[in-house]
């Protein structure tokens, strides 16, 4: 490919790296997110690890191998980038080993509150609060349940046992407490204002489902902005197109391939 094009830029993405004692390992995203650490962060407090419900090796290390090929195309350089899935995500452990080197608690002003997750009112609905200070934590909570209590935490607990949760969360915010209720995906795509505002879920006309609502572009650029032209195309939707456009197959060519079944 070099010798084709000097400036050809090759992405190898291994679960753990093309070298050292595991490099032969068979990887999941499960199994990198165990080998990784960020599995055991999801286990604090004495409660067992609940573990990652999505692929999040597959996102770093693809945010790693962008970053790293568009430092080979700034210099006009082609090179290899061997990237390895397991240390894309370790780095990502940059507070959890901070915390490691911390006193177990902090006291006076130095002591925080949380963070939280309190169960709201609702069918298996949730709030999260995150860290602030034990003193603002005890004022902004006696805000919010009008009354000044010894126990916010519990205090907040059986508030929020009660309350919906983004009303909740929308009073603890005013009061400067970062807290917000926990999404599911029906949320996100029906309820979330924020999202809605920011029109992440756009409406593509599918061909067999009709109108779908998709996820949106992530970066708003200002001088080049993207957008979403079509749906997901069907299975061989675009077959024709590219043996024509790539291989120079000329349409009775490619009409004899259908009619062989070579194409179904």
């Amino acid at each position: 490919m070099r010798e084709l094009n000097p400036r050809v830029v090759l992405v190898s993405m291994a679960g753990v790296g093309s070298d050292g004692p595991w490099r032969r390992a068979v990887t999941f995203a499960d199994t990198l997110a165990a080998m990784s650490g960020l599995t055991h962060e999801t286990g604090q407090q004495g409660h067992a690890p609940q573990g990652l419900t999505f692929g999040l090796g597959d996102m770093v290390a693809a945010n790693a191998a962008t970053l790293a090929t568009l430092e080979h195309l700034i210099r006009e350089q082609g090179g290899h980038v061997g990237l390895s899935q397991l240390e894309a995500m370790s780095a990502h452990l940059g507070t959890a080993l901070i915390e490691t080197l911390l006193p177990a608690e902090a006291t006076g002003e130095g002591a925080t509150a949380g963070p939280l997750t309190l169960r709201t009112s609702g069918e298996d609905r949730w709030l999260t609060v995150g860290v602030t200070t034990s003193a603002h934590f005890t004022e902004a909570v006696a805000a919010v349940v009008g009354d000044s209590t010894d126990d916010p935490v519990l205090a907040l607990t059986t508030t929020a046992a009660r309350s919906d949760g983004d009303a909740l969360a929308a009073a603890l915010q005013q009061q400067g407490v970062p807290a917000y209720a926990v999404r599911d995906g029906r949320d996100l795509v029906a309820t979330d204002p924020q999202l809605a505002a920011r029109n992440f879920y756009p409406v593509q006309q599918h061909p067999l489902a009709g109108e779908v609502q998709v996820e949106g572009i992530v970066a708003h650029l200002s001088t080049t902005p993207a957008r979403i032209v079509s749906p997901a195309p069907l299975l061989g939707q675009h077959t024709d197109e590219l043996l024509e456009e790539i291989l120079g197959l000329d349409h009775d060519r490619i009409r004899h391939l259908h009619d062989l079944g070579v194409l179904e």
